[in-house]
């Protein structure tokens, strides 16, 4: 179960890094946490509603990673954002390709 939540985790990151990016242009930069953790409590209620019984507890810890990650990425949020510009660098934009690459890459190869 362990790995389950370490794979929650790596898919929180990657999500929260990626809506963190998104967010640099309007500087609303609390969204980032806010998505990460609704889709922590979307991964909860499918488990509860869909995936009953045992098969649920593994939706669980993923969510846990998911859930993880948001709040961890909350604390550290001012400490990562600064006063930096509204426009994109280039590992900005590189990143909005990379990281749903890796997002959909690890999806497929850990829940085939």
């Amino acid at each position: 179960m362990y790995a389950v939540f370490a794979v929650g985790l790596f898919l929180g990151l990657l999500l929260f890094s990626f809506v963190l990016i998104l967010a640099r242009k309007s500087g609303r930069f609390y969204t980032a946490s806010l998505v990460t953790v609704a889709a922590a409590v979307i991964i909860i209620l499918y488990a509860l509603l869909v995936a009953r019984g045992f098969e649920a507890m593994g939706y669980v810890f993923l969510a846990a990673g998911f859930l993880f990650a948001g709040i961890t990425g909350s604390m550290v949020l001012p400490f990562i954002t600064g006063k930096g510009s509204k426009r994109y660098s280039r590992a900005d934009k590189a990143g909005l390709i990379v990281i749903p690459a890796a997002f959909i890459l690890t999806s497929f190869l850990f829940f085939r």
